[in-house]
């Protein structure tokens, strides 16, 4: 599998401006206008635009896959595919349900939901940040040095694992942007009847047209 952060020299953890700082580094050699092989400046550039990318990364640290924005345009249609599924499949669809209007709603549920994840999440490493550094062990004469801290190794790990659950929450939240957009100015005429009925979280709410 393609190292991409190894490529770019860079830590898992390394922030966007780092991933950025490091491409324009190595494009000063690598690029072929400076002596660099067309190949490994292909490699550099690849690393960059998957890293730089909230959705391409968080599928690429969860899975190794490297995924193109074709790719990604599929998973959105995906993301709108099972909100669709979901309401025809709900107990209370029939003729009235205002089907565009009903997977708009869930789509932005949706968001709203991975958008509470995510500040939730920065708000675990805020208390984890608070911890780092503060924990200390007594050590008696005879025992060897070591400079191990397990609270702080298992602090840093968790802070990792957090960082890596926020890309992925941006990554979802990012698809249901997308999958938004790609149903802008799309209507549903449901049939003529009095009553229209939008389903959102298991509830009704009926819009009235006369």
């Amino acid at each position: 599998m393609t190292d991409l952060y190894a490529i770019l020299g860079l830590p898992r953890d390394a922030p966007r401006m780092a991933i950025r700082k490091a491409y324009r580094d190595l494009a000063k050699t690598k690029h072929p206008d400076a002596g660099g092989s067309e190949a490994e400046f292909e490699l550099v550039k690849l690393a960059h635009d998957v890293l730089t990318d909230p959705e391409r990364r968080a599928l690429y640290d969860s899975s190794g896959r490297i995924e193109n924005k074709a790719d990604m345009n599929a998973a959105a249609l995906g993301v709108i595919a099972a909100a669709l599924d979901q309401i025809l499949q709900h107990p209370g669809f029939g003729p009235q349900t205002a089907i565009v209007d009903c997977v708009r709603q869930k789509l932005k549920e949706q968001r709203a939901s991975f958008e509470q994840n995510i500040a939730q999440a920065k708000a675990d490493i805020g208390k984890t940040d608070h911890l780092l550094g503060r924990f200390k062990k007594r050590r008696k004469k005879d025992e060897p040095d070591d400079d191990r801290n397990v609270f702080e190794m298992t602090l840093r790990g968790r802070k990792a694992a957090i960082e890596r659950a926020i890309l992925n929450f941006e990554t979802q939240a990012k698809l249901a942007d997308d999958a938004l957009e790609m149903i802008k100015g799309y209507t549903f005429t449901p049939e003529q009847i009095q009553q229209v009925t939008l389903i959102t979280r298991g509830n009704w709410a009926s819009t009235w047209r006369f």
